[in-house]
C-alpha cells in the first residue's frame, strides 16, 4: 500500500500492516508468535480500531523482517542528482 499523502489515519496504518503480512504469507498467529503481541492486538491494529504505538510498529516490523517504511508502505524519495553523480557532501555541512 502506497501513501499518498503524509495524513496517516489508523485505518491507512492498519491496511499497510496486514497488506505486507499478506504479501510475507503470514497468519495472524504467526505474526503473534513473532513479534510477542497478542492476536487481538494485531487485529486491532489491522481494523484501524487501534493506533499502534511506535514499540509496536517496530515489534511488527522486526516479526516481518521488513522497516518501518516498508511496514507503512512509505517510499522514500532520493533527488536525482543524488543517484545520477557522486556528491561531496562533507563540505556542505560544516
Amino acid at each position: 500500500m502506497k501513501l499518498t499523502n503524509s495524513k496517516m489515519t489508523a485505518k491507512r496504518l492498519g491496511k499497510a500492516i496486514r497488506a505486507c503480512r499478506k504479501e510475507r504469507g503470514l497468519l495472524l498467529r504467526d505474526l503473534e508468535i513473532t513479534s510477542k503481541l497478542t492476536i487481538a492486538h494485531l487485529s486491532h491494529f489491522e481494523t484501524g480500531k487501534r493506533f499502534p504505538s511506535v514499540y509496536n510498529l517496530i515489534a511488527i516490523a522486526d516479526a516481518m523482517g521488513v522497516s518501518l517504511d516498508e511496514l507503512i508502505g512509505r517510499k522514500v524519495r532520493v533527488p536525482k542528482r543524488y543517484l545520477s553523480e557522486e556528491v561531496d557532501i562533507t563540505n556542505k555541512l560544516l
